[in-house]
């Protein structure tokens, strides 16, 4: 039987979540599908879970284990690289997905689509505390009411918008990561780059390399994957604030990440900046340099002033930089500062609201305590039941 679909987890040192993820694949029957595990764990870490693996004895489950600590991007490669299957989807050991998938998969094979980006469910695992919210959305699963409704995109008008944004945001972008993928666009990639992932932050250097080669692109209103804000994971880590720290200090980054550093990007890791930076070097990397000139610097500094507050020397150091290099209008940094301050005020307090009520919204908001991924499957599983994959 064809392998239609690989679900791709890249891992290390976090079972806790992993086996509920290997629990539920276990449970949904399909022959056509894989799940690879590629794992970079502590040496001798993964004993019990290899023993875990064997009492399920699944063949559909591909483990490799990597003894030599590699980073992130190295592991997310080796991982990709495994897969069989027409179709790829990568998630984070603390995600899950909806045993739905693979229908869609199917249809979306038939109809010779590229690359297919669901909106997302959101879990954050109860070991994790958000700043504002604390336990109020711990252990929450959340999602909305759901259309089905599919927009084809060209992805080739996405990495401007962007550049926008100084490289700050995802936005719509075909991604391997929380997203499908058809196998021979990422090999495309891979041939282009020499990675699947050719940036420091592995889902946004793929998102923009895959720019250049997907060419049948949808996206469809139905959180066929929910991604998981375990308290190891980056999500988690952003949630509580802790996703900040010196360049030279992270270990899950390329070990030319300082070196190769853009001059003008802030030079510390966050959210904001590693996507910038990853922004770039995929641009570079993917012979797509038309899209640089129109790097946002102004909206980046303001971004950083605004959500990295301990970090404004860094920032200041970057704003000088540029203003060597090219001339910045610094009036913009204030304006982007201002708005993007306005949009998270009102982010804030719509969430607020929603959390009582959904009138804020045309969406209604679905918030439901969950213990594990495993208890999140019933419930998004269900809300998926009622959607006809007719249009797909």
């Amino acid at each position: 039987m064809k392998t239609i679909l690989s679900i791709v987890v890249p891992t290390k040192n976090r079972y806790c979540y992993l086996e509920f993820l290997v629990k539920y694949f276990h449970s949904i029957s399909s022959s056509e599908i894989e799940l690879v595990l590629h794992d970079n764990s502590d040496l001798g870490a993964n004993k019990d879970f290899v023993n875990f693996l064997d009492s399920i004895n699944d063949p559909r489950v591909k483990y490799y284990y990597h003894e030599e600590s590699v980073s992130q991007t190295e592991n997310c490669d080796y991982a990709v690289s495994k897969a069989l299957g027409e179709y790829v989807t990568m998630l984070g050991d603390d995600d899950i997905f909806s045993k739905y998938l693979i229908k869609y998969v199917e249809q979306w094979s038939r109809n010779e689509i590229d690359a297919i980006l669901p909106v997302k469910g959101v879990y954050i695992w109860p070991d994790v505390k958000p700043r504002l919210y604390k336990d109020t959305l711990s252990g929450v699963f959340r999602t909305s009411t759901i259309t089905g409704d599919i927009n084809y995109i060209n992805p080739l008008t996405l990495p401007d918008l962007v550049m926008k944004t100084g490289g700050t945001e995802m936005l719509n972008l075909p991604r391997v990561y929380h997203g499908i993928v058809r196998k021979n666009i990422l090999d495309q990639v891979y041939q282009e780059s020499g990675s699947y992932f050719p940036g420091p932050s592995p889902d946004m250097a793929n998102a923009i390399a895959l720019c250049k080669y997907v060419k049948k692109y949808i996206t469809i209103d139905i959180p066929l994957i929910v991604s998981g804000q375990g308290y190891l994971s980056a999500g988690g880590k952003g949630a509580i604030g802790e996703h900040f720290g010196e360049i030279a200090k992270i270990d899950q980054l390329p070990k030319d990440t300082s070196s190769n550093w853009t001059k003008g990007v802030p030079f510390y890791w966050s959210g904001n900046t590693i996507y910038a930076e990853s922004a770039l070097k995929s641009l570079k990397k993917m012979n797509m340099k038309e899209f640089i000139s129109k790097f946002n610097y102004e909206y980046l500094y303001a971004t950083c002033l605004t959500f990295d507050t301990n970090y404004k020397s860094h920032i200041k150091n970057a704003i000088e930089i540029q203003k060597k290099k090219q001339g910045l209008k610094i009036y913009m940094i204030y304006y982007y500062f201002i708005k993007i301050w306005s949009q998270r005020i009102y982010y804030h307090l719509k969430s607020n609201m929603l959390l009582i009520s959904s009138w804020l919204s045309n969406r209604e908001a679905i918030l439901v305590k969950c213990s594990n991924t495993l208890e999140v499957t019933k419930y998004n599983d269900n809300y998926i039941k009622k959607i006809k994959i007719d249009n797909t």
